[in-house]
């Protein structure tokens, strides 16, 4: 298939797989409360958790591994507060957002119409002399 013929078609990072994976309607919908609920789109909750999965499945075939994998994580008590999950600080970053839009719509309306006024001054000033 021609990259360049199919819009649809993205370029995988190096190392990366696609596959298409079928779930039923109860399951997506689940998949899409959760996923929302964290902040992340059903791909990156269907990613992590087969990394899970697959940690799980190592640890089980390798109990020794337990204790260096249980460093790496840390306690439940050192993760991140509540509010700084995304899907609890996307809202208030959306809301910053437009402001900091509309503020940037205002400027540039004001610059316009100074840019005008400068130039309305400079023909009144031609047309005295």
């Amino acid at each position: 298939m021609d990259p360049l013929k199919s819009p649809r078609q993205t370029v995988p990072k190096p190392g990366m797989r696609a596959t298409t994976v079928r779930f039923g309607a109860d399951l997506w919908r689940e998949l899409e409360a959760e996923a929302a609920r964290v902040g992340v789109s059903v791909a990156q909750y269907v990613r992590d958790a087969a990394l899970i999965r697959v940690t799980w499945e190592r640890l089980r075939a390798e109990p020794d591994d337990y204790a260096a994998a249980a460093g790496l994580v840390g306690e439940p008590s050192e993760a991140a507060p509540p509010e700084a999950r995304p899907a609890d600080v996307s809202p208030r970053l959306r809301e910053e957002s437009r402001a900091l839009r509309s503020e940037a719509e205002q400027a540039q309306r004001r610059s316009v119409e100074v840019v005008a006024r400068g130039e309305r001054e400079a023909r009144r000033g031609k047309q005295r002399r």
